[in-house]
């Protein structure tokens, strides 16, 4: 898992000094179901452009990608690893 956010922000804060997170999402419809991931801090790397780079190539048309990079300053990316999943379907 990544996380790609600026170094001086609450969550890069909790999250160095933690060494871990949980994620959840979760969906409402068409049923209700959930999943929560705990993970463990791996790695974090040093802002960088090409973090930035990286996400937008996954979610933006590639037209629109250098102007998000150059728009946006440079974030650091925390890598961690998964150690337990829980899932539920609620409907």
């Amino acid at each position: 898992v990544r996380i790609i956010t600026a170094p001086d922000t609450f969550k890069a804060k909790l999250l160095r000094a933690a060494g871990r997170c949980t994620l959840a999402v979760d969906e409402m419809e068409p049923r209700i179901v959930f999943v929560s991931v705990e993970c463990e801090l791996v790695e974090e790397l040093p802002p960088s452009k090409d973090h930035n780079r990286m996400m937008a190539t996954r979610y933006l048309p590639s037209e629109a990608v250098e102007g998000f990079v150059d728009a946006m300053p440079a974030e650091v990316l925390f890598v961690l690893r998964p150690t337990r999943w829980r899932t539920g379907d609620l409907s």
